[in-house]
């Protein structure tokens, strides 16, 4: 609540004349979208440098973080609801074109955009990237961005956009870069229909907010832990501490019981109109009015008028409709019926405990997983007196208040007095020495004698190669919102995790029936990382149980930098043989990361280092040791390109040192010993003919030679899809309701915004249906397939189960089929649909098939693999970085247009790992916080991209296989293509990231003027 002594203040809200009674020195943004109700503006960093806040203040673009409503008394103040639906919609199909990700970045930069295009004169290309790095977008590259500005500024005509080039050996021809895309026009559209779309833009009537309590330091034991102060404060209702909860006073008014009148979270099939703007303002000065069921607001409590006046109230909320891009739970069918459809037709599907067999490994000892061996059980927990804490993200409890900014306030006052410990373990390889250091999980992988290798070889080099922990750098804040339906049913609301973990985490915590937990998906804002974990909803659910009220969570920007996981750091030795021929012939990779202080997903990391040593290329002997140990570091394991990235930035290093003592250049070194279709893996898979490792080399030779004295090559290489044991049937349900809408059931996964896209964009393709006429839920898979669904494969089977279902509905109105009867399951089974050509080669590796392959245990491997071949161009005057050039292996993508601005998103993300990212500690603890400290390039920052996808699917742009790999492959390469760029021009080797100091980071961080 706020003071009583408030100011009053006038100011113009989207041409409306409005009064504002309050704290003046509250942000523009937290009055915009909790008192307001308008959650176009996204909270994204806290500090005015992600951009996602834009608005106009007397027509000019601010970050309403850094504004109060002192500084806009008298302004007029223009948000993303302000701009006509007309201009919206136009901005929206016309940047739909760029092939955005996330799209929680979009809002800002339209607003921005919006006031450019209102001066006379069109917007030069220098403008445009100055307006671009003023906003951080970390799915898209400034290219997608760039093109697409132009393309608005141009009204779509007389600008010339640059083709995507296909590439194969036969031919190469080119396509169009901008191409229009119904579903994700659609998608956009709702999104920037100013509805809720992303968790922390749900706002309820009642609703309180939480803020977490931290320890205070990363190593110690906790003495007491005193609320005193905190409980007092105003506005707070509860703190959860000491595993309990203790209410304040005024919580007991509260805890009565509320009537909640449930309307299901759908997916609105078509895009309704937002509630108007002059409306939204006059109810945010008066009281809520009572939403009609009509409007399908997602949750809305309904208190009896006696028990409204007196419960504390927080800031009111609109009575508009609410449109959700999301994947909405199973409870929004109509009947169990269409559950039973999928679940009668689903073919056999492997265990969870035969995907998580060991890798390729002859030993591989994981020592329980250290103390985190428990799982979510113990990664929850709340430090109590005596604990012993363990790294930075341990939390001590959690604070509700009335507002976001009384919750955060009142959380400072807990008092957390800590008892000093020795010195924390932050270097894992002193530590190890010195045998503190606990294993979270070591491994050993071996083939062939590469001992006599080394003996017999023509040259040997060696290196060591270090990375540093880099953070995701996530635009939008982890959030969760639990909103309780009795005495133990809550509906919890979050975004990139699994719904049956976070189901079973709080139903623990609530000793009630996982049936008795709802949880419902949203779309998550930013590619590069997730909260993948469940971390705090459990603990959400007990506070929002315990008062009886919607209670959202929604993280600050120093709160995610201590909970999010990091990139490992990585100390990784590498020693490799060749023959007078030029053949690789022995490897002997020893690797050490630091997994931070929680090791939950260090058993994966060290599959991904291990299974991806050899790279790209036949090495017939090897061994690779690997062993990652716990500290007190923040928690790494970020992505599934954690610990490949590290491998193949040592790797490629290794290669280029290998060529220069071959007297070899790295070109040529690298097609003589890169792996073809028919070679053998070191686990024994033979590469089928989809491989074309030797492809991506083959597009980019040209320019590497033209520019081969001051310019880096290097290969990268990744799996994916994982291969089950078994027979896997991905089954989507479409279902027409008495509305006429046609209800898509997808299987349940950390789907986004591009599978959504693709799904509409097949079904308007089948179906004679747009579409707005969908509507997206999900149904709960097997704990087996959710495995499967997170890859590639997996979203290319959903997209062909759903055209499969979708011409059998074509089929029924062709046979004028009374559809409103009618339930039409697609499947695609992941055996029976070949997802790559038939291999019909045999191995011509010259080693024999490890020696454990004749074990019972079956390796896992992958589906496919997918390369990726970069060139870096460095200006031999002042030491930018000019140009760069990504040959990428995409199999058949869907929309290739469209994927080429996110392969070179990764690249511009690759580039800030490669040169300035990095995560700085002290005694275990974050030092920087904001996201412009974090080293993430600005769209000035960043070199010409060009990207060539290499594919079979020359001419044929629309379709329909498999993309393997996607564009996190384009990630891989760079690092290790600038190494190679500043050795020659430097004649220096660099052996760690980043490599601020090299030629090309001092470039960036102190410009030389070209001559």
């Amino acid at each position: 609540m706020e003071p009583k002594d408030t100011t009053s203040l006038e100011w113009v809200l989207n041409n409306e004349r409005l009064v504002y009674e309050g704290n003046v020195d509250q942000s523009l943004l937290s009055v915009l979208r909790r008192r307001m109700n308008l959650c176009a503006a996204k909270e994204g960093c806290d500090g005015g440098e992600c951009g996602s806040c834009t608005v106009l203040v007397n027509g000019n673009p601010v970050f309403s973080c850094e504004q109060t409503m002192k500084d806009v008394a008298g302004c007029e103040v223009m948000t993303w609801e302000g701009v006509s639906p007309e201009r919206r919609r136009s901005y929206a199909r016309g940047i739909s074109m760029a092939g955005l990700g996330c799209g929680f970045c979009v809002s800002g930069m339209l607003m921005r955009w919006h006031a450019m295009n209102q001066q006379p004169n069109r917007p030069s290309r220098a403008e445009l990237m100055h307006l671009l790095s003023q906003h951080i977008c970390r799915c898209t590259g400034v290219g997608g961005w760039l093109q697409g500005l132009q393309h608005l500024a141009s009204a779509g005509a007389k600008h010339q956009i640059p083709n995507v080039t296909l590439w194969s050996p036969k031919n190469e021809t080119q396509i169009p870069r901008l191409r229009h895309n119904p579903g994700s026009a659609h998608l956009l559209e709702r999104l920037l229909a100013g509805e809720p779309y992303y968790v922390d833009d749900l706002t309820l009537p009642g609703m309180l907010e939480a803020s977490l309590v931290w320890s205070p330091t990363a190593h110690g034991q906790i003495d007491s832990i005193d609320i005193d102060d905190a409980i007092e404060q105003e506005g707070v209702l509860a703190i959860l501490a000491e595993d309990r909860v203790a209410t304040s006073k005024r919580a007991e008014i509260v805890t009565r019981r509320t009537d909640t009148l449930e309307v299901d979270l759908l997916l609105q099939g078509r895009l309704q109109e937002p509630t108007p703007v002059s409306s939204r303002a006059q109810a945010s000065n008066e009281e809520s009015s009572e939403p009609s069921q009509e409007s399908l607001h997602a949750d809305v409590l309904q208190l009896d008028e006696e028990e409204e006046t007196n419960l504390p109230q927080s800031e009111p909320a609109s009575s508009g409709s609410a449109s959700y891009v999301g994947l909405a739970s199973a409870a929004s069918w109509e009947s169990a019926e269409d559950q039973n459809a999928l679940m009668d037709l689903s073919a056999p599907t492997p265990t969870l405990a035969n995907l998580d067999t060991p890798l390729f490994v002859s030993e591989l000892e994981l020592n329980g997983l250290g103390r985190w061996s428990a799982g979510w059980s113990e990664r929850m927990r709340v430090l109590v007196s005596g604990d012993d804490i363990l790294w930075c993200g341990e939390l001590a409890g959690l604070v509700v208040a009335e507002t976001r900014e009384q919750a955060r306030t009142a959380a400072s006052k807990v008092k957390v007095r800590v008892v000093e410990s020795e010195d924390p373990i932050l270097d894992v390889e002193y530590a190890q020495q010195r045998g503190w250091a606990k294993e979270a999980a070591v491994g050993l992988w071996e083939q062939g004698d590469v001992d006599q290798a080394f003996r017999d070889a023509e040259a040997i080099i060696s290196g060591t190669w270090l990375t540093s922990a880099v953070d995701s750098i996530q635009p939008e804040p982890p959030s969760c919102l639990v909103v309780p339906l009795g005495e133990q049913r809550v509906r919890v609301y979050t975004a990139g995790v699994s719904n049956l973990e976070v189901q079973e985490a709080v139903a623990h915590v609530l000793e009630c029936s996982p049936a008795d937990v709802e949880v419902v998906l949203l779309p998550l804002g930013g590619s590069t990382g997730a909260p993948n974990s469940v971390w705090f909803e459990p603990h959400v659910a007990r506070l929002a149980v315990a008062l009886q009220r919607p209670v959202k969570l929604t993280l600050s920007r120093k709160d995610t930098s201590r909970l999010l996981p990091k990139f490992h750091a990585m100390r990784i030795h590498v020693s490799m043989s060749c023959n007078a021929s030029g053949s690789i012939t022995g490897l002997k990779m020893d690797v050490l990361g630091n997994t931070g202080g929680l090791s939950e997903g260090a058993k994966e990391t060290l599959e991904r280092v291990m299974s991806h040593a050899c790279g790209a290329y036949r090495i017939p002997s090897f061994r690779v040791e690997a062993r990652l140990m716990e500290s007190q570091l923040p928690n790494a394991g970020q992505s599934g390109l954690d610990g490949i990235a590290q491998a193949n930035y040592a790797l490629e290093g290794a290669v280029d040192m290998m060529a220069q003592a071959m007297g070899m250049d790295g070109w040529l070194f690298r097609y003589h010993n890169v792996i073809e279709p028919g070679d053998a893996l070191a686990s024994g898979q033979v590469v089928g003919a989809s491989c074309r490792a030797k492809m991506c080399l083959e597009a980019i030779r040209e320019v590497y030679y033209k520019n081969e004295e001051h310019a880096g090559l290097a290969l990268g290489w990744m799996g994916c899809g994982l291969e089950p044991d078994g027979q896997d049937a991905v089954q989507v349900l479409l279902r027409r309701d008495r509305e006429g809408r046609c209800h898509l059931s997808l299987p349940q996964g950390d789907w986004g915004q591009e599978l959504y896209s693709r799904v509409l964009e097949v079904m308007a393709q089948e179906t004679s249906f747009l579409p707005g006429d969908f509507v997206l839920d999900v149904y709960t898979s097997p704990s087996a397939m959710r495995e499967i669904l997170q890859d590639e494969y997996g979203r290319w089977a959903v997209v062909q189960a759903a055209r499969h279902a979708g011409q059998q509905l074509r089929q029924a109105e062709m046979d004028n089929v009374p559809m409103s009867q009618q339930r039409f399951v697609g499947v695609c089974t992941l055996r029976e649909d070949s997802l790559t050509p038939p291999q019909s080669h045999t191995p011509t590796s010259p080693s024999p098939l490890p020696a454990w392959r004749e074990s019972q245990v079956e390796p896992l491997t992958y589906r496919d693999f997918c390369a990726v071949a970069q060139v870096v161009i460095v200006h031999p005057e002042n030491g930018l970085i000019k140009r760069v050039v990504t040959a990428c292996d995409v199999g058949q993508p869907m929309f290739p247009e469209q994927l080429v601005h996110r392969i070179e998103g990764a690249v511009s993300r690759g580039l800030g790992y490669a040169l300035l990212e990095r995560v700085a500690t002290e005694e275990g603890m974050p030092l920087v916080h904001h996201i412009r400290d974090m080293g993430s390039l600005s769209a000035e920052q960043l070199p010409y991209l060009q990207t060539i996808l290499v594919t079979d699917s020359i001419g044929q742009s629309d379709s329909v296989g498999p993309e393997k790999g996607g564009e996190n492959v384009a990630f891989l390469g760079i690092a290790p293509a600038i190494a190679s760029a500043s050795f020659r021009m430097e004649g220096r080797r660099w052996y760690s990231l980043p490599m601020e100091r090299s030629l090309c980071g001092r470039a960036l961080l102190e410009p030389l003027p070209t001559k």
